[in-house]
């Protein structure tokens, strides 16, 4: 029988493309070295990918297409970004914040030279040059980037946090181009509730930005959003069904003697409902004193592993798609200030209780 060569051949294209496509996708993940401590990388066989010989900034648990590495080579250190297929990019260009490398988010790693920072692909290709003074990590295809601005050390020694001085905002695409120029961002918006429309919203939890092609980004703005979920929703009804609907499906709480533990909630409500009740119970008093912050899950007590998907792969929160809404209740007992935590994360599902910490009462 005779074989059509260029169906062969096509066939063969396609049985190429699909196996890199696999390659690509298929994540490793790091091993230490009992005898050097140094990491290196194996794939779900457990088969050695990448011996060990990382350290220091190597800070990706797991490699799924490109990550920030340190080795030692001939006592001294290298620094640089390695991709899947071997590629190396950035040498002594890491981005370092907070003490630690950038990670990876939706395939895109950022890179510093001269100051500036920058952003590569999955690939290590530079898809936006090193001109801004600072760029957010990707969220849903989207970066918030700061231009022309000047560095504010903080009056810590100890550490390299900083805050901005002038310069100019915008809301920019993983190509670099401009969808916002006059991007004026606060904390807490959700990159994932995008919508575009011709109009602003009324929406109360909704913040509008007028894009540069005339039409309007729409985006919910967390703390507003979780603000009306507890005073529309949560406190309206707090009965056994009311809480465990809207509570995750273990929650972690702080224990006198004990410290951080766990409960399945059924069993955690059966023994605290009416402590827990009763504290919430204070949010619909006019004089209560009470605050609301932003923050991710710990991983020092959400281990990862159970928790995944609300890390990401340096094992860092994604705090900017599953943020811990925390409630923060003050009370003044005698000449001393006591306060209650309730700590609420955002999932797929909705807004659920699965961290509470009581200095007024004592959980069981």
């Amino acid at each position: 029988m005779k074989i059509n060569k260029n169906i062969y051949i096509q066939v063969l294209l396609l049985l190429l493309i699909s196996s890199s496509l696999v390659a690509k996708n298929d994540i490793w993940y790091a091993f230490e070295d009992n005898k050097t401590g140094l990491l290196g990388y194996k794939d779900k066989n457990d088969i050695v990918k990448i011996k060990a010989k990382y350290m220091g900034l190597t800070n990706s648990d797991k490699f799924e297409n490109i990550m920030a590495v340190m080795e030692d080579k001939n006592a001294s250190l290298s620094t640089y970004y390695l991709t899947k297929s071997g590629k190396i990019v950035g040498r002594e260009k890491l981005h370092i914040y907070d003490n630690g490398a950038d990670c990876e988010s939706e395939g895109f790693i950022r890179f510093m030279d001269n100051d500036k920072v920058g952003m590569f692909n999955s690939d290590g290709e530079v898809v936006i040059p090193a001109g801004y003074s600072y760029l957010s990590r990707v969220q849903n295809g989207l970066i918030h980037v700061l231009k022309h601005a000047s560095k504010k050390h903080s009056k810590h020694t100890i550490c390299n946090h900083l805050s901005w001085d002038g310069g100019s905002e915008a809301l920019i695409d993983t190509s670099g181009n401009f969808l916002v120029k006059d991007f004026k961002y606060s904390y807490g918006l959700n990159f994932y509730s995008l919508k575009i429309s011709d109009l602003p919203s009324k929406n109360k939890d909704i913040e509008s930005f007028k894009g540069v092609n005339g039409r309007y980004y729409l985006f919910q703005n967390y703390k507003k959003e979780f603000k009306s979920f507890v005073y529309d929703v949560l406190i309206q009804n707090l009965g056994d069904d009311e809480l465990l609907k809207n509570t995750y499906a273990n929650v972690t709480y702080w224990k006198k003697d004990i410290g951080w533990t766990s409960l399945k909630k059924e069993e955690f409500f059966k023994n605290n409902y009416t402590l827990i009740k009763n504290a919430l119970d204070e949010l619909k008093k006019d004089d209560v004193d009470y605050s609301i912050f932003i923050d991710g899950l710990n991983p020092y007590i959400y281990s990862p592993k159970r928790y995944g998907k609300y890390f990401d792969n340096c094992l860092d929160a994604k705090e900017g798609q599953y943020p811990l809404l925390e409630i923060v209740i003050t009370y003044k007992v005698k000449n001393d200030y006591l306060q209650n935590h309730f700590g609420f994360l955002r999932t797929d599902e909705g807004y659920k209780l699965i961290e509470v910490s009581l200095k007024k009462d004592e959980l069981k």
